[in-house]
């Protein structure tokens, strides 16, 4: 699932919105949330080996990006707010995102999808240095040793 996740936003996701001046995306939820805090699939509650809050935070970098993001909870739901929308879709009265997010908003918006690192800490990290420069770092200002160490992981995938 992380996997599928990060291609949606590195490779999908800029494409998508190169393509179109107000992108927009539909996410079918089928998740509970365990005690642990992990996210497992309704029906079957297998662990999906991803944090709530790292998919939340997830959802939010998508919404910095200047994407609409739209979450139904199953095929139905989805179904139907996509026939409440083709009449506005026809006329291109989509309710268009009005709230655009700069490059460091952005950056932060990424930080925080790694787990235990919040916003506070995120801008803290980014006025230290970039996040290209943190991707060769292995000790990041800003950020614990276990924060440093998880955003490597992150960051190794892109580098």
């Amino acid at each position: 699932m992380i996997s599928e996740l990060d291609e949606i936003l590195y490779e999908i996701l800029p494409r998508l919105k190169n393509y179109n001046p107000n992108p927009c995306i539909l996410l079918e939820e089928n998740y509970l949330i365990t005690k642990d805090g992990y996210l497992a699939n309704r029906n079957d509650h297998r662990e999906t080996q991803m944090l709530a809050t790292s998919y939340f935070g997830y959802l939010e970098t998508i919404k910095k990006m200047g994407i609409d993001v739209v979450t139904t909870r199953d095929i139905n739901q989805s179904i139907w707010w996509m026939i409440a929308m083709h009449g506005y879709l026809s006329k291109e009265h989509y309710p268009k995102h009005r709230k655009y997010f700069t490059v460091p908003e952005q950056a932060v918006g990424m930080l925080c999808t790694v787990p235990t690192i919040g916003e506070v800490r995120a801008g803290k990290a980014l006025k230290l240095s970039s996040i290209r420069a943190m991707a060769g770092m292995k000790v990041i200002e800003g950020l614990t040793m276990k924060q440093s160490e998880k955003l490597q992981t992150v960051l190794r995938w892109r580098g």
